[in-house]
């Protein structure tokens, strides 16, 4: 019995005294949604945006309604309202535009250009088709492109229709 004690001394103590070295952690796997671009993303800027933009063409039209007639107790009211609700739509875009360049990896304070008239609509427009990190890697994605495709079509389109119609009328 007693070599069979040392013989279970001998593998034990070689468990406990002669261990290797700890293995040295293993890098931390890459998750899927990382926070690797911080900001809002092309999806929800668009999404965020859409009801927005219905809305400023709501209030436009409001607007164009009540700006033939002179401001009374009764309309003062809305005009009021209206104000209010586009200078809050405003802050809003704003805040989108600011977390979309921070997305893009752009310095997020370019989107204080939504207050020049042209280039707020171009800001608005970018915000769309840059995929996230685009500062750093400079290349359109697929959805990019498309997007890009049918702004120009669009806007290439309305043109030409615009030339047309001005040119029928004459």
């Amino acid at each position: 019995m007693d070599s069979q004690n040392g013989f279970l001394l001998k593998i034990f103590s070689h468990f406990l005294y002669h261990r290797r070295p700890p293995l040295p952690p293993s890098p931390r796997p890459q998750v899927a949604f990382t926070n690797a671009h911080p900001g809002v993303g092309r999806l929800a800027y668009g999404v965020g945006l859409a009801p927005i933009v219905l809305g400023w063409i709501l209030l436009l039209a409001t607007v164009v309604q009540y700006k033939g007639q002179a401001v009374s107790i009764l309309t003062l009211p809305i005009v009021r309202l209206i104000d209010f609700l586009f200078l809050l739509t405003l802050a809003v875009v704003f805040v989108f535009i600011f977390l979309r360049f921070m997305n893009i990896r752009r310095n997020p304070w370019w989107s204080l250009l939504l207050l020049v008239p042209i280039l707020g609509l171009l800001v608005i427009i970018a915000g769309l088709f840059f995929p996230p990190g685009y500062a750093i890697t400079k290349k359109l994605d697929m959805a990019g492109k498309v997007i890009v495709t049918i702004i120009l079509v669009i806007a290439i389109g309305g043109f030409l229709l615009g030339m047309v119609s001005f040119f029928s009328m004459t």
